[in-house]
């Protein structure tokens, strides 16, 4: 049995796929194939039968523009199973909040043997209102999140190596994409169709930008601010991969005690980190259920500010009561003893608030798997030989080369950016990162999985 579970962000998904994968090994003849989700694409011809496990069916406002991977999956006889990575974090305005959602996930396109895997009933009960077959629409909550309370263990000793570098400090996660881009705000126009626009949507563009520019400005004043206040603690920045790293690390340039980093994963930041403060992001989740401190940080709340991550954990906007804050949780005081209170909603959106996923997932999957097996009459499936993978790869290779050569002798630098955009959010498969964590999963479950890497863009678990 095929499984395809392609990777875009590599930082975001690769742990919690490669915890399914090996809870999926082993039965049914079943071969769990890695990829980024380009060489994924660029694989399927050599691919028959099987299940697709993943966002990355749409590419764009899944309302409009069809989606021609999956029809080229159907061609090979693979079916779909949509589970989106962001499924639940967008506007806290309802309707801009559902339009988001239907932007993603088009459920209209998906036949009676494709299943939609969403986080939370909210999401369940839009795309079912939508969809061609409302019953395929499953509710299996984040599996990631699971990652940060019972499989917490991935993240210990990296963490801890962490933590012996940087001794005391605090984790700011920041999330100004629109402020802050890899692409120059020109792009940005362009991207969004801001020259379709009319005036009223210019407006509202501009004003998002302008409160994403607030915040941002915002956030760097309060770092700048407890750094100085607390010059025994460490700072770590981790800018959201769609920022630009270089303006961080000029902002705080000469902040000894300041550090703008985005390698690793969030899970080994958190291990050792005594708060989390962010301004929006999937972060403050995760942050939450490994049980670190979460203070939620907003200037300008509107429309567009992320539901449910603006409504978790200290939610303030004045920094001397954030610095107040931060000095009570260093000194191990309740800081519910002084007047602060920890908030959480969401559990419309992230069922994770109402019972673990992981085992939601599984059990879904199991069934939707039986189903497949029924229907595939001839029982055949085949995927990419060594040296059909080891083409694909130095083709990859190739065009990636010749790509920058001629964009540079061009001076095209936003597709160069843009290219560097998609490096960062995939740098590449780790053969020994991916066995360390197989080897602690094995350690905790008592199951081995047999490993086969080809390359940084491909592997297989069976």
């Amino acid at each position: 049995m095929n499984i395809l579970f392609p990777i875009e962000t590599q930082s975001r998904e690769l742990d919690y796929k490669l915890l399914l994968a090996s809870a999926l090994a082993g039965k049914n003849g079943r071969s769990i194939h890695f990829g980024s989700f380009q060489f994924l694409d660029k694989s399927l011809p050599y691919f028959k039968n099987g299940l697709y496990v993943g966002k990355n069916i749409f590419r764009n406002d899944a309302r409009k523009f069809k989606p021609k991977g999956y029809y080229e999956q159907k061609e090979r006889g693979i079916d779909s199973i949509y589970y989106y990575e962001e499924g639940g974090f967008f506007f806290k305005n309802d309707e801009l909040w559902k339009e988001r959602l239907e932007f993603s996930c088009n459920p209209r396109v998906f036949d009676e043997h494709d299943y939609v895997f969403v986080w939370g009933e909210r999401q369940k009960q839009v795309l079912s209102k939508i969809a061609k077959h409302p019953e395929n629409v499953k509710n299996v909550g984040v599996v990631r999140f699971d990652l940060y309370n019972k499989y917490k263990f991935l993240y210990k000793e990296k963490g801890e190596k962490y933590q012996k570098e940087l001794k005391d400090y605090v984790l700011i996660n920041t999330h100004y994409g629109a402020a802050n881009n890899h692409n120059n705000f020109t792009k940005q126009l362009h991207f969004f169709k801001y020259p379709v626009m009319n005036t009223q949507e210019r407006i509202g563009f501009l004003t998002r930008y302008s409160d994403d520019f607030d915040n941002l400005m915002s956030m760097v004043e309060l770092v700048l601010q407890l750094a100085d206040k607390f010059q025994h603690i460490n700072f770590v920045v981790r800018p959201h991969p769609s920022e630009n790293l270089n303006f961080y690390t000029d902002v705080f340039a000469n902040k000894s005690n300041i550090h703008v980093i985005r390698d690793g994963s969030v899970g080994e930041w958190l291990v050792g980190a005594k708060a989390l403060i962010h301004g929006g992001c999937t972060t403050s989740f995760e942050s939450h259920f490994m049980g670190i401190p979460v203070i939620t940080f907003i200037k300008k709340v509107n429309a567009h500010t992320i539901y449910p991550a603006s409504e978790i954990g200290y939610i303030l906007n004045d920094p001397e009561k954030i610095e107040a804050l931060v000095k009570l949780i260093l000194d191990k005081k309740h800081p519910s003893d002084h007047g602060y209170t920890y908030s959480i909603k969401g559990d419309e959106v992230i069922n994770n608030l109402n019972m673990p996923a992981t085992e939601l997932f599984l059990k879904e999957f199991e069934t939707i798997e039986q189903s497949y097996l029924q229907n595939n009459k001839d029982g055949q499936f085949k995927s990419p030989s060594s040296l059909q993978v080891s083409k694909l790869f130095y083709k990859k290779l190739l065009f990636e080369k010749v790509y920058v050569a001629y964009n540079t002798v061009l001076n095209r630098h936003t597709k160069l950016n843009s290219l560097k955009y998609i490096n960062n959010k995939f740098p590449g498969f780790d053969k020994e990162k991916i066995e360390s964590l197989l080897k602690k999963i094995e350690d905790n479950t008592g199951k081995r999985v047999k490993l086969r890497f080809y390359n940084p863009h491909y592997f297989v678990i069976s």
